[in-house]
C-alpha cells in the first residue's frame, strides 16, 4: 500500500474494562484471529489521537488491533487519580487486564512516548505475555523528562540526554491567554520534526474531533502517576538486558523531547533490538510518516509471529 492510498475500516468496536475503581474505554478493530496489538498512547493523551489512518494500516495489514484511553483520560474514568493515586506499574497492569479480556495469552504491544516506556514495563514484569514490543519517540529513563518538566531541576542521571532546550524555551514562551485548544495545539506543532506535513491547523482539527473539551479529556495526573513510580522502575536501562520479546524502536531525528540518543539506548540495551531511526520525525505521529511507520511494525510482528507461531 502506497502512502497515497487511504486504507479504508469498518469503525472499530467500542468495549469497556472494569476496574476496582474505575473504567477504561477500548475500541477493537481488525481481524479477531490476527495478531493482537495493543496500542499505548503517551502521557495526556487520549487513545483517540492514535490517527485513524494510522489504525487503518495496521489493520488493512491483517492486525487486530486495540486503542483505549488510560484512567482520568478522555472516555474513561475521571478522578481516579486524585481518589485512588497510581502510578506507571498500576497502568502497565491494566494492559495485561486488558490482555486477559481479550482472551489473549500474548499481544504484542507498539507504545508512543509514555506508552512505549509502559510497553517496556509490560516486557520486564510479564514478559510471558508480550509477544512483541515497539517503542516509537520514548526513552528507558522517565526520571530525566521528570526532573526537567516536572521539578524543573538538574537530572539525576546524565544519560539519556534531556529535552532540547530550544523546545523548551519555545514551549515556556507560548502565550497563556488564548483557549486551551489554541494552546495546545502550538506545543504541538513545537513538537513536530523538520519533514512533517502538518501544522497548527492539523493539531486543531485533531483536537476538536478527539478531545472537544482538552482540560476534561487531557490526563493531567499522569506525570504524577509516573512521580509516585519508584526510582528503580523509573530508570530501566540497566535492567533492559532482561527483555525477551522482539522489541523495534522507532526514533525520530528531530525529536525534541525524547532526543535521538534515548532510542539508540534503548536498542543498545535489548538483547536483539532493531532501531529504526526516521529523517525529519519530531515527537508527534505526523501523516507524512503514517504509511513508513505501519508497515514497519506490521513486518516487525509479522517476523516475531514466525519466530513463534500460535503463541497470541
Amino acid at each position: 500500500m502506497s502512502s497515497t492510498e487511504q486504507p479504508s475500516i469498518e469503525p472499530p468496536t467500542p468495549w469497556g474494562l472494569r476496574g476496582p475503581h474505575h473504567e477504561i474505554a477500548c475500541w477493537s478493530a481488525g481481524d479477531p484471529a490476527g495478531p493482537a496489538v495493543v496500542l499505548l498512547m503517551g502521557n495526556t493523551m487520549p487513545g483517540s489521537f492514535w490517527p485513524a489512518d494510522f489504525r487503518a494500516r495496521l489493520v488493512a495489514s491483517g492486525l487486530h488491533t486495540t486503542h483505549f484511553d488510560y484512567r482520568d483520560i478522555g472516555a474513561s474514568t475521571h478522578g481516579v487519580f486524585t481518589e485512588h493515586p497510581y502510578d506507571l506499574l498500576d497502568l502497565t497492569d491494566d494492559v495485561i487486564a486488558l490482555a486477559d479480556a481479550l482472551g489473549r495469552e500474548r499481544v504484542h504491544l507498539v507504545g508512543l512516548s509514555m506508552g512505549g516506556f509502559i510497553g517496556l514495563l509490560a516486557a520486564l514484569r510479564h514478559p510471558d505475555r508480550v509477544a512483541g514490543l515497539t517503542t516509537m519517540m520514548s526513552t528507558g529513563d522517565y526520571t530525566v523528562l521528570l526532573d526537567a518538566t516536572l521539578h524543573g531541576r538538574e537530572p539525576r542521571h546524565t544519560t539519556p540526554p534531556p529535552p532540547r532546550e530550544d523546545w523548551a524555551r519555545a514551549v515556556a514562551g507560548i502565550p497563556t491567554d488564548q483557549p486551551y485548544a489554541e494552546l495546545l495545539a502550538e506545543s504541538f506543532a513545537l513538537a513536530c520534526g523538520s519533514r512533517g506535513d502538518t501544522d497548527r491547523s492539523y493539531w486543531r482539527e485533531q483536537l476538536t474531533a478527539n478531545a472537544p473539551d482538552p482540560a476534561r479529556t487531557m490526563a493531567f495526573d499522569h506525570k504524577q502517576a509516573a512521580d509516585r513510580t519508584s526510582e528503580n522502575w523509573l530508570n530501566l536501562l540497566p535492567s533492559l538486558t532482561r527483555v525477551e520479546a522482539p522489541t523495534l524502536v522507532v526514533q525520530g531525528e528531530d525529536d525534541p523531547i525524547f532526543p535521538p540518543p534515548n532510542g539508540r539506548l534503548i536498542a543498545d540495551a535489548v538483547p536483539g533490538a532493531h532501531l529504526l531511526t526516521v529523517p525529519g520525525m519530531g515527537h508527534m505521529l505526523e501523516p507524512a510518516f503514517h504509511d513508513r511507520l505501519a508497515t514497519a511494525i506490521a513486518t516487525h510482528i509479522q517476523e516475531a509471529e514466525d519466530k513463534h507461531p500460535g503463541h497470541t
